[in-house]
């Protein structure tokens, strides 16, 4: 019986304390600020970063290099081909892959010559190729009677493909 009147005492004692109700009141302040913290911290990896989401959790990145390189190994065979017309469709397909990887990676543009446009400095190590590369893309695109020669055809894939392999979206060029 005497532990339990000591218990009640000391929280009777507790409860008048002024020092006891600053801190209960600073560990409500902590206990709201921590569950902020966390709804922050989940929705940056849940909804808003897939980056951030990639980067922390390895979430996909597996499955996405062993796509790129499939559809990489496609491409190269387009590409050496003698068939103008897969050669065209091998530089619209590598556009397409970068412009894939750079969106993932947070790059914004809603075409790859636009995310090569609002990039300064050097975050790709061959940008004016690529530049040159995506109007290449483009021309393909929008004029079915463009005259693509093979050098030039090679010359855009290559440019992709050492952007995609700076990435480490393919293993290697093998061109």
């Amino acid at each position: 019986m005497e532990l339990i009147e000591l218990i009640k005492s000391a929280n009777q004692f507790l409860e008048q304390s002024v020092i006891f109700q600053g801190f209960k009141f600073i560990l409500g302040i902590v206990l709201v600020v921590l569950t902020l913290d966390i709804l922050i911290l989940l929705y940056m990896l849940i909804i808003k970063d897939k980056y951030y989401r990639a980067f922390t959790l390895g979430h996909g990145i597996p499955n996405i290099v062993n796509t790129m390189n499939h559809r990489w190994k496609r491409v190269i065979r387009m590409i050496k081909s003698n068939d103008l017309r897969q050669q065209k469709e091998a530089v619209i397909e590598a556009g397409n892959m970068l412009y894939e990887i750079l969106n993932d990676i947070g790059y914004e543009g809603n075409s790859l010559g636009e995310m090569l446009e609002k990039m300064v400095g050097p975050q790709l190590a061959n940008i004016e190729d690529l530049k040159n590369a995506s109007q290449i893309k483009n021309k393909i695109i929008n004029d079915e009677n463009y005259k693509l020669s093979g050098e030039t055809a090679l010359g855009a894939v290559k440019s992709f493909g050492e952007a995609l392999a700076e990435q480490e979206a393919i293993k290697e060029l093998g061109l």
